[in-house]
């Protein structure tokens, strides 16, 4: 039996992942990818700042995200890029956080 420290992280994070979209109504797994997985398409259902018009905000009740754990992961950050609009000073507008 082969032991892979990464495929063990990525199982105890998706068993984290559906813990905590059991737990709450904002957070929904759209789709994964792989197994375990390794990619992640996450909708949260909140309010937030998609823009500014002038000095008033535009506001967004849904938002996407797309989480990747590469091969580097953990060791390394998970890429994670916002799919949908938003106004946040760490992310850019291409998404990329």
């Amino acid at each position: 039996m082969s032991f892979d420290i990464r495929e063990t992280r990525l199982r105890n994070d998706f068993k984290r992942v559906r813990e905590l979209v059991e737990r709450s109504e904002l957070i929904h797994i759209l789709t994964t990818d792989g197994d375990p997985p390794e990619r992640y398409h996450f909708r949260f259902t909140c309010r937030g700042v998609e823009n500014l018009n002038g000095d008033k905000p535009i506001y967004r009740d849904v938002h996407e995200v797309s989480i990747y754990l590469h091969a580097e992961y953990p060791l390394k950050q998970p890429q994670m890029k916002w799919l949908t609009p938003i106004f946040h000073p760490n992310i850019h507008i291409t998404g990329a956080v």
